[in-house]
């Protein structure tokens, strides 16, 4: 058996195209999801200052009625539906 030296095997590999089918095939392809457009993104911010117990109001109207939903989430879902009802006349 010959022994051959590992620049002549790399070398063998890299003209040969077994290298670029195994290993570096995937990174061709695009990874993860596509960006949004900048119009498309949601960095604009609401900030409300509620008292304890309109916040505990609020709390508990979205854990009884709205299957355990933040708080948080359900003054953003209200005043989203306000303003599509709005926008729409």
């Amino acid at each position: 058996m010959q022994k051959k030296d590992i620049n002549e095997v790399l070398k063998e590999a890299n003209s040969s195209g077994i290298t670029a089918q195994r290993t570096f095939g995937a990174q061709d392809r695009p990874r993860g999801r596509k960006p949004k457009n900048e119009d498309e993104k949601a960095n604009q911010r609401v900030c409300l200052y509620l008292t304890k117990d309109e916040y505990a109001k609020l709390e508990s109207i979205s854990q009884q009625k709205f299957l355990g939903m933040s708080a948080q989430s359900l003054a953003k879902q209200a005043l989203l539906k306000f303003i599509s009802e709005q926008s729409q006349g």
